[in-house]
């Protein structure tokens, strides 16, 4: 998948985590046997341009979508955390264990930002790189159409009220930014309808050698909403929410 429009919250979040090469280059000082008023200026930079080459295509690459990065992210803070942790019990040192504490709830801080930026609906799909195609919510459709007045229906397998993931049909999508989503559920003769401004912010592609007409897909963030629209957006999803199709 790629990204289309980058949002706000992506982008800060991605951002935030160059806040760890300072915080690296404290917890040295802290951990460090020198006394405060000699800091170990050297290995200070050591590790705060260390930080800052792990960190920067980290933050690119959530920037752009990739799933193994927010893992891999993961894993290097618990493995520093862990160390300072280690190390402040291998000396009883009890100001060391209140930075390495300080420093995981930062840690996790920014963890729980990057995931909570990748799994939103309009974001994330819902499916692993191993597997295909996403799976649509029954009876759910979304009329997608863009600014050159072309149209073409989708269906919807994520959809909450900043967005949703629907799915292709009949080949692959253009990926304009700015798109007018039509949402239908149901059969013909009860069928719901609400109309939405959105803003394609992902494009999702499936498997090479798993590619049809159902593998090409889009994540669409609501925008421009009426307080009239967002009270019949929520009681839309509520008909979904009460027939089991969402949480």
């Amino acid at each position: 998948m790629k990204v289309i429009v980058p949002t706000r919250a992506l982008l800060a979040s991605a951002a935030a985590l160059f806040l760890l090469v300072p915080a690296s280059v404290l917890m040295t000082a802290i951990f460090s046997a020198e006394v405060w008023w000699n800091p170990p200026i050297r290995d200070a930079q050591v590790v705060g341009g260390l930080t800052l080459v792990v960190i920067a295509p980290l933050s690119w690459l959530l920037m752009m979508g990739r799933p193994g990065a927010w893992r891999a992210l993961v894993g290097l803070l618990t493995l520093s955390c862990v160390g300072l942790f280690l190390k402040a019990l291998s000396g009883l040192n009890a100001g060391q264990a209140i930075a390495a504490t300080s420093f995981s709830a930062f840690c996790w801080v920014l963890g729980s930002w990057a995931l909570r930026e990748q799994r939103r609906s309009y974001f994330y799909s819902g499916v692993q790189w191993f597997e295909g195609t996403p799976q649509a919510i029954p009876g759910l459709r979304a009329a997608i159409s863009t600014v050159d007045s072309s149209q073409q229906e989708l269906s919807v397998c994520r959809i909450d009220s900043e967005g949703l993931f629907a799915v292709s049909q009949s080949g692959r999508l253009v990926p304009w930014a700015d798109v007018d989503v039509e949402l239908r559920f149901g059969v013909q003769h009860e069928e719901r309808k609400i109309r939405v401004r959105g803003i394609v912010v992902r494009q999702f592609e499936g498997r090479s050698w798993h590619r049809n007409g159902s593998d090409w897909g889009i994540g669409v963030r609501f925008v421009s909403l009426t307080p009239d629209c967002k009270k019949d957006l929520v009681e839309f999803l509520e008909v979904l929410r009460g027939e089991g199709y969402i949480d």
